[in-house]
């Protein structure tokens, strides 16, 4: 496994609640699932990409690190490859 991003506020350093399927961020606020969708492969034998994109709009709006955590959008999105399960079993692993 490669070494975590040292940015604070990047993606390494939310935590994946899959009970709740959300994440939290280093902020301690949800960010929820709102959208999966399928991304076409680059090769044709190959499935789809599963993206599925997490936020919190609300929390962003009034978080006292907005600064720090966003650049020019209203609010963080967290996007994750791969279908619900998956994602499970990689953090188990982890």
């Amino acid at each position: 496994m490669g070494e975590l991003n040292p940015k604070p506020f990047h993606k390494d350093h939310f935590f994946y609640i899959s009970d709740l399927d959300l994440f939290v961020c280093p902020a301690g606020q949800p960010m929820y699932f709102y959208k999966e969708y399928a991304e076409e492969n680059e090769d044709p034998d190959k499935p789809d990409k599963i993206k599925r994109l997490y936020n919190n709009y609300y929390a962003c709006k009034h978080c006292i690190h907005r600064e720090s955590c966003l650049t020019e959008k209203t609010h963080k999105t967290i996007t994750e490859n791969g279908e619900r399960l998956e994602r499970v079993m990689f953090f188990k692993m982890e």
